[in-house]
């Protein structure tokens, strides 16, 4: 019985995982997170590419993302390429949702309050040892999702998180997903990816990529971002 228990654990050491995973959760849920993009008084590079596959229709943009030190999401340097419908109806309304999300994050954090949280195993992530825990939303709400949290074993930052939003923002919008990637820089946990799809009535597929960068030395904006006046503002 001993000898099979000191397998056990030497097995879970050899992989670097917790003997005790729930500890990974209870220092994530403890911790204070600012949420996928800059941290307060950050700036990160953003870079969008989105699509409407059905029409043919391709735009990208890119920019500058910073939350101030009150917590307000400003957009600033946006530079748009494309399709101008994939600016107005596709890229800026991710803009606008963004600022919004920020302006309540405590309506969306991953936090007891919102979900039941239970643990779904290990997996390796880019070198890393994550505790997989699957996300139940206790209430149907925009902006909460079906899905799992990844975080790492060692210092319980967040590395991945995936899966289904339980209410689309917007009639139009039906099955939105996503997958959201992080890396871990000097003991923070900074966003890396994030794709978001969904299917659009009469448009058909919706396919939205967003790539953050350390790199804040964008230039200024001179391509006249359509839908630039509904995001580039802080939070009310």
């Amino acid at each position: 019985m001993r000898l099979a228990l000191f397998t056990a654990l030497s097995a879970s050491f050899a992989l670097g995982q917790s003997p005790i995973p729930q500890s990974v959760l209870e220092r994530y849920l403890l911790a204070t997170h600012d949420g996928p993009g800059a941290g307060l008084g950050e700036t990160v590079g953003v870079e969008i590419e989105a699509s409407l596959p059905r029409l043919q229709k391709h735009g990208a943009m890119r920019g500058l993302r910073m939350i101030t030190r009150a917590g307000e999401t400003v957009y600033t340097g946006l530079r748009f390429s494309g399709d101008r419908i994939i600016g107005k109806d596709v890229i800026s309304r991710y803009l606008a949702a963004d600022v919004e999300r920020r302006s309540d994050k405590k309506e969306f954090a991953i936090a007891a309050g919102n979900y039941r949280i239970e643990r779904a195993g290990v997996a390796d992530y880019n070198g890393h040892v994550a505790q997989v825990f699957r996300v139940i939303p206790k209430h149907k709400r925009v902006g909460l999702f079906r899905g799992e949290l990844w975080l790492d074993a060692a210092t319980a930052l967040p590395l991945r998180e995936w899966g289904e939003f339980v209410k689309s923002p917007t009639a139009f919008l039906s099955h939105p997903r996503f997958v959201r990637d992080y890396s871990i820089v000097e003991g923070k946990s900074r966003p890396r990816r994030l794709i978001l799809t969904a299917r659009a009535a009469l448009v058909g597929d919706v396919e939205m990529t967003v790539w953050f960068s350390d790199d804040a030395c964008g230039e200024s904006a001179g391509d006249g971002f359509p839908g630039a006046d509904l995001v580039a503002a802080s939070n009310p």
